[in-house]
């Protein structure tokens, strides 16, 4: 999960600098590699879901919660 996390702040870093390129500087081909990029962090955003959400499930444990051995009224 961890590689997952790096590669979206590596594909966010790349966006981040053709968006403002485009901005700035009305650079046609960095909005497209903008764009394409935003594909690609769409695909890792749901990859990252799946993987937390499976690592949530793992992480799960019941272990430390006691029941009551009487019930005092």
């Amino acid at each position: 999960m961890k590689e997952l996390l790096e590669k979206m702040q590596d594909t966010y870093e790349t966006f981040k600098a053709n968006a403002t390129l485009q901005l700035e500087k009305q650079n046609k081909a960095a909005g497209t590699r903008a764009r394409k990029d935003s594909l690609i962090l769409e695909k890792l955003a749901k990859e990252f879901r799946k993987a937390s959400l499976e690592a949530s499930k793992k992480s799960v444990s019941y272990t430390h919660l006691t029941l009551p051995t009487k019930l005092e009224v």
